[in-house]
């Protein structure tokens, strides 16, 4: 890879390094590395001035649709491929090849490759903003490329000059028509008006780009915006999602569409990105880097025409899931769990497309799921049914007949920058459980759109005869083990595990407290409370603790479910509550939160709920509705653990798991997705309409 590098710099070709798959040496000196997200050290034998080229070829940017050589393993090229999908070529590097031969052969390649004609804009009109000097503190102007719309322009006048005027900031309108003049002066706004092409003259002074309006910018407009330095401030909607789909290269403004079929961006979201703007520049300034990075490789012409979609692998109906697979998380878990039943039934089908950034690697999936990893796609043909799941949601709209939208939501509201994507642009929203399906409804979107799909559990994986977990056997002895699965967060109620366990449990009595950890370095980093078990844990009157961070395969989790005796989960906001499931399909007793998301299947033996209120909470983000969550009855779970222990309980959650396997299965969530893809067919084919999804288990 080196003298690949040192190859093409000196036959003058620009080389970008992508150093998500580093491992590093085991010895050697550190190095921090960025994959965009997270930050990670590596150590390295290599020498400062090697280290420094391959540092300088991670920080270019180059088109994303062009060459890709991946060095390593077959995996290793494999997932590089679905890392960049949009690469016109995807080769494997060989240590033993001539470096200058490689570059021949890619050069050969590029000579009959097309170049892109579409959803571009040219490099030289982009060049002037790329260079310009990024924004500082002092910077008080907030520029508005006017569209082709006088009124479109003034309302977005109306709607932000008195916002600037309370950050004391004023408003410069670029390409304003006599008419638009005209009007702000009657208006006696303080607006300045430049015109031409945007260069650095016309953003000096200027500290964000804000395109607010109903009408969509051109993908010029949008490219410059993004290439001036400035944050971005726009609405995301239609055909602007799908250039600012890209999570982290803007500040969204959300909103609905009308009657009349209009985009109304929403006030609060609006404010609030500029408050953003004004009161934490140093992190707005790095999505405005970002979006540079994004302009170069997605938008600055000219470069290589993406690759064709791949063909369909039959007349049958076609299922892409998307998600991020290569992570541990309830996205990536119920993806491959429905995408496994899929398969197993054959009825339909099957692609998977991961979404990155990726977290894990190909063999941790191939461990996990083999018999998927042939449904891995990098361009995906045209859906039947496209269902994309994950944070952020998908804003941009996929080929497929039927774009279904795949929504957790645990604060009782939705938030308002899910609009207009959930409520009016997906054409299915799929949530697990009554309780997000309220959330859901309540914002405003169609009940018949939302299909209602419950997770499944693998029930040849967690059943009650599963050999428990030698590791929790040793530590409980003879003592009986109170089980909590899930984030160390104060949602999760790992606080209300702590408290009942200090209060009801001595350290000479015959319990214990087993702690399964889940996204303390991804999801949930930076605001767990694993603190406050290590406090636990030092503490001479509490009960023994036991704390499981590793990232455990189901059957492994299963078995330390079989441990235990009971499962603790006095949550005060859960989309899901798949713990809940699985602990109960291996037999144990559960206590959880009453009137939330697990009532759908926390009834009958072995299910013990914890009286909750609702608890009204002040969230950052603006929401459709006012967030609350539950809060459990603190006082009413020692007795509550107590009775779920009884020898009696835990027989009687034995007893009902086997019911719980078979009503909750994988393979009902992939029978409803099967009826999702054939009204898609049917409804491509004109042979039906929107209607209710009435699909019952």
């Amino acid at each position: 890879m080196r003298a690949l590098i040192a190859a093409a710099r000196r036959r003058g070709s620009r080389v970008a390094i992508s150093m998500t798959a580093a491992r590093g040496d085991d010895t050697g000196r550190p190095v921090i590395l960025t994959d965009g997200v997270r930050t990670f050290e590596v150590c390295t034998a290599l020498s400062q001035p090697e280290i420094e080229v391959i540092l300088e070829c991670a920080q270019e940017a180059v088109a994303s649709s062009a060459p890709l050589i991946a060095f390593g393993s077959a995996d290793d090229a494999l997932l590089a491929g679905l890392e960049f999908p949009d690469a016109c070529m995807v080769s494997m590097g060989d240590r033993d090849a001539d470096p200058d031969r490689v570059i021949d052969a890619v050069d050969a390649h590029m000579q009959t490759w097309p170049l892109a004609v579409d959803s571009c804009v040219d490099a030289a009109v982009l060049e002037p903003v790329l260079g310009a000097a990024q924004p500082v503190e002092d910077d008080r102007c907030v520029l508005h490329v006017c569209s082709a719309d006088d009124g479109d322009t003034r309302r977005v006048v109306e709607r932000l000059t008195p916002k600037l005027s309370v950050l004391g900031w004023t408003l410069r309108l670029h390409d304003a028509t006599d008419l638009v003049r005209e009007c702000v002066a009657q208006a006696g706004c303080e607006v300045e008006f430049t015109h031409g092409a945007i260069d650095a003259s016309v953003l000096t002074g200027v500290r964000a780009v804000c395109l607010p309006g109903a009408s969509a910018p051109s993908i010029e407009v949008l490219a410059v915006a993004l290439a001036s330095g400035r944050p971005l401030i726009s609405a995301r909607f239609g055909a602007t999602a799908g250039v600012l789909g890209v999570p982290g290269v803007c500040l969204p403004i959300a909103g609905r569409i009308d009657d009349a079929g209009v985009f109304v961006p929403d006030d609060r979201t609006l404010e609030r990105a500029l408050a953003r703007v004004a009161t934490d520049l140093s992190a707005c300034l790095e999505i405005a880097q970002r979006a540079r990075r994004h302009v170069v490789e997605s938008l600055a012409s000219p470069r290589p025409s993406v690759p064709l979609a791949e063909a369909r692998p039959s007349e049958r109906p076609l299922v892409v899931l998307e998600a991020p697979l290569f992570e541990t998380s309830s996205s990536a878990h119920l993806t491959i769990e429905t995408a496994r039943a899929l398969v197993r039934r054959d009825h339909v089908d099957v692609l998977l497309r991961p979404t990155v950034p990726f977290r894990g690697d190909l063999e941790a999936f191939t461990r996990r799921a083999p018999e998927l990893v042939s449904r891995l796609t990098r361009r995906p043909p045209r859906a039947d049914l496209w269902l994309s799941s994950g944070w952020p949601p998908r804003t941009a709209r996929p080929d497929a007949a039927t774009f279904a939208l795949r929504i957790d939501q645990e604060y009782g509201a939705l938030p308002t920058e899910l609009t207009p994507h959930v409520t009016e642009e997906a054409d299915r929203v799929v949530v697990h459980s009554s309780a997000v399906r309220r959330v859901v409804t309540d914002a405003g979107s169609p009940p018949e759109r939302i299909a209602t799909i419950p997770h499944g559990v693998d029930g040849s994986v967690f059943h009650d005869g599963v050999v428990p977990c030698p590791r929790v056997l040793d530590f409980k002895g003879a003592r009986k083990a109170v089980l909590f699965v899930g984030g160390l967060i104060w949602r999760k109620g790992i606080d209300v595990v702590a408290k009942t366990m200090l209060e009801t449990f001595r350290a000479d009595d015959p319990v214990c407290l087993v702690v399964k950890s889940v996204g303390t370095a991804t999801d949930y980093h930076g605001y767990h409370l694993a603190e406050l078990v290590e406090r636990m844990q030092k503490l001479p009157s509490a009960i023994p603790v036991l704390t499981i961070e590793d990232e455990l395969e189901p059957s492994e989790l299963a078995a330390v479910y079989r441990a235990c005796d009971v499962l603790f989960h006095p949550y005060r906001g859960e989309g899901f509550g798949l713990p809940v499931l699985e602990a109960r399909a291996c037999g144990l007793p559960v206590v959880v939160t009453d009137g939330g998301s697990t009532d759908d299947f926390c009834t009958g033996p072995g299910a013990h709920r914890i009286p909750s209120v609702r608890r009204y909470v002040d969230l950052p983000e603006p929401h459709e509705g006012r967030p609350f969550v539950l809060e459990p009855d603190a006082a009413a779970c020692p007795q509550l653990l107590i009775d779920a222990l009884s020898d009696a309980a835990r027989r009687a959650a034995r007893d009902a798991s086997r019911t719980v396997r078979e009503e909750r299965t994988w393979d009902a969530s992939a029978a409803a997705l099967e009826c999702l893809a054939h009204e898609a067919v049917e409804r491509a084919a004109g042979q039906c309409t929107s209607r209710p999804f009435t699909w019952k288990p």
